[in-house]
């Protein structure tokens, strides 16, 4: 068993195609599917049910393909450790961020590393949080940008700070008249909510009071995956949706007269910045947690009435 039969493995499981697979890995098919033959007689097992086009993973071969991304991570880790040091900033840093996070702090992450570190590229992917955790723990990606406590030891979450949430209004709504909306007068049959798989959907349900008494057919027929797109749906529409307190920055004045607070303590979210528990990079963690506080208005990181929402993942 060799590591590059681990990696002809996962591209196949990937790309479903013995010939793409090839091609990525830099090979000839006849080589790949050769190796990746000699593997399976070796573990006694087909990894591949190439009876299938797309080409399948069998039930047995699924724990493999698993396995095998782990190792190769954690290869590439060794790598890593041998030819960087640990207290340098990474030459290229691999950051996934959650939808909810990405429009606010992808700037200022960009800016702060662009000015101290003008020659280290970043790659930044939106994801949903468990895609985040997937990526991390298979070396896809360093660091990820999330809405923590994560329910995983092999994770390691840097809270950077609480992000309140406010209610953004119909201007005729009921409640728009008052400058500061209780918890409890909030209705599920009148928030718009983000599509299933993002955890900030679950927070804002957890905020109304009738949460258990709701039927599904008595909920708004529309789900978004977008913040922005919940918003124009509450102008047109009605009803109100919740915004995290970063994203009010960005409203046009117009809008902002939409904007009331939830009356404190208010419910807010922990924003963390998490790695896998074998990513020595210290200083790289340090530079990009240290680009998104600096950049933070001073009120997010002083202390303040706010109650965390902690929720499983969705």
């Amino acid at each position: 068993m060799t590591l590059q039969q681990l990696m002809y493995v996962v591209a196949v499981a990937k790309h479903r195609n013995f010939s793409v697979a090839a091609e990525k890995c830099f090979v000839t098919q006849p080589t790949l599917s050769m190796q990746i033959q000699k593997l399976e007689d070796e573990l006694g097992m087909e990894i591949f049910d190439r009876r299938h086009t797309p080409i399948e993973v069998t039930a047995q071969g699924r724990a493999i393909v698993q396995q095998a991304q782990a190792v190769l991570a954690e290869a590439d880790r060794l790598k890593a450790l041998a030819k960087e040091e640990i207290d340098q900033v990474a030459p290229e840093i691999r950051v996934g961020v959650i939808p909810t996070l990405g429009s606010s702090l992808i700037p200022r992450l960009v800016s702060g590393m662009k000015h101290e570190f003008p020659d280290t590229r970043l790659i930044i992917e939106e994801r949903q949080t468990r895609d985040v955790i997937t990526s991390l723990k298979a070396g896809e990606l360093d660091l990820g940008l999330v809405v923590t406590p994560l329910d995983d030891d092999s994770l390691i979450a840097e809270p950077l700070f609480l992000e309140a949430f406010y209610l953004y209004i119909h201007d005729q709504h009921p409640l728009a008249q008052k400058k500061s909306i209780d918890r409890q007068q909030l209705q599920l049959r009148e928030l718009w909510l983000l599509s299933e798989g993002h955890c900030f959907r679950e927070q804002a349900m957890s905020l109304c009071s009738d949460r258990k008494r709701v039927q599904d057919d008595q909920r708004p027929l529309f789900e978004s995956g977008s913040l922005e797109t919940l918003r124009k749906m509450v102008d047109q529409t009605g009803g109100y949706t919740l915004l995290p307190e970063l994203s009010i920055e960005d409203l046009p004045s117009a809008s902002r007269k939409n904007i009331r607070s939830i009356t404190a303590p208010a419910p807010a979210r922990e924003v963390s910045l998490v790695h896998h528990q074998t990513y020595r990079r210290r200083a790289t963690i340090d530079a990009v947690s240290r680009a998104i506080v600096r950049s933070l208005p001073s009120h997010l990181v002083e202390g303040r009435k706010l109650k965390k929402i902690n929720l499983p993942l969705s």
